[in-house]
């Protein structure tokens, strides 16, 4: 009767292999005899690359196992600040009518549509939750994206058309308002997702609001082309820092309107 080849636990996995197979892991250093009396390492190869048969060998007991080693997604992160030197309330009023406000569409010219989803009071902890669909023109794509997206290839500028639900919470007894926004379609290409925040200033809580934001984009399927990742996240970063700069004027042109209603001389809100 042949030998039964021994099984052993490699690489957080347990296989059987062939006798020579196993032979060659013995002498490579890859398996070791379980004899409780015998070291776990070698200190002749703890502090050396390994060599090329023990890198395939590692990769067919990866096989075996089945399980391939995942790329890292790509991914990209950046945050913003502002500071409105305005109240808290001024500015959260400002926020809400940022997409709303008629004399805003020949700045946000990248919003196409606005709908309300859901809108909710909570009077015993004093906030208001709401949720919106905003509708936004994605900035020009690579060509290699317009070709899996037959919108985007038929718009003249590469553009596609792209859907995303915000979620606001606004508690007035503590002066803080948290705004969330994901894009709901174009997932299998990108995820976008931004977080805003307002707070009253540390230094004048009175008299200034203070505005932070993060944004983080990530290439999930293209993360094994590191080079069209890098230059979809490129473009779309630079795009977002475009629309957010476009955004605080909005807001800092809706306040400047608010405080002068507020006074009793409104001028023209454009």
């Amino acid at each position: 009767m042949p030998a039964t080849p021994p099984t052993r636990t490699a690489f957080g996995f347990r296989v059987r292999l062939p006798l020579q197979s196993t032979a060659a892991a013995y002498k490579n250093g890859l398996l070791r005899p379980s004899f409780p009396f015998l070291p776990t390492s070698d200190p002749r190869t703890e502090h050396r690359k390994p060599s090329p048969q023990e890198r395939n060998s590692t990769k067919e007991i990866q096989n075996l196992a089945g399980q391939q080693p995942s790329p890292a997604p790509a991914m990209v992160v950046y945050t913003q600040e502002h500071v409105y030197r305005h109240p808290w309330d001024r500015v959260t009023a400002a926020a809400w009518r940022k997409f709303t406000d008629p004399a805003s569409r020949t700045s946000l010219t990248h919003v196409a549509d606005l709908h309300t989803l859901q809108r909710r009071v909570d009077t015993e902890a004093g906030r208001l939750h709401a949720a919106r669909s905003i509708t936004v023109r994605s900035p020009p794509l690579p060509f290699i994206l317009r070709r899996l997206l037959p919108a985007a290839a038929a718009s003249p500028s590469g553009a596609a058309i792209c859907h995303c639900v915000e979620t606001s919470v606004v508690d007035a007894p503590a002066r803080a308002m948290d705004v969330v926004v994901r894009n709901v379609s174009l997932r299998g290409i990108i995820e976008v997702e931004e977080r805003s925040s307002f707070r009253p200033h540390p230094d004048r809580p009175d008299d200034w609001t203070q505005f932070r934001q993060e944004t983080t984009i990530r290439c999930r399927p293209l993360a094994k082309l590191a080079a069209v990742a890098e230059k979809v996240e490129t473009r779309c970063a630079e795009r977002f820092l475009q629309n957010s700069a476009k955004g605080r004027e909005v807001v800092e042109r809706i306040c400047r309107y608010l405080e002068a209603e507020a006074a009793g001389a409104a001028p023209s809100a454009v």
